[in-house]
């Protein structure tokens, strides 16, 4: 079995090649090992990029269930800068289905923590 910063080059190497689904598919994986071995902020980093390689390829709805995974570990570890961008990335989703609403309130939310972190 591959460690997870095997997995993240991988990962990285099907990203920059336009493979988003396979470069989704490792990056799960690496999240799965650093979940497992305590490595939550490695693990939300894993999870939000495997949500933007699925955004990438239009499954807007494995793109939001991943980017509300690495908010919950987020939100846990009082990583704001992360919780940041992942509230834009599920804004744009909504946005993207239509749902304004539900997408200014999470660009707000966002937009509050950047502005607290300068």
């Amino acid at each position: 079995m591959e460690d997870s910063d095997t997995l993240w080059k991988k990962a990285q190497y099907y990203q920059k090649s336009h493979n988003y689904r396979e470069a989704a598919k490792t990056y799960l994986k690496a999240a799965q090992i650093n979940i497992k071995n305590g490595k939550k902020k490695d693990a939300s980093t894993e999870l939000s990029c495997a949500g933007t390689c699925l955004y990438n390829i239009g499954d807007l709805d494995r793109a939001l269930k991943y980017y509300k995974e690495g908010l919950e570990i987020t939100e846990q570890l009082g990583d704001l800068k992360e919780k940041s961008s992942l509230l834009n990335n599920i804004g744009l989703i909504l946005s993207d289905r239509g749902d304004l609403d539900g997408a200014l309130k999470y660009y707000k939310e966002a937009l509050e923590i950047d502005e607290q972190l300068g």
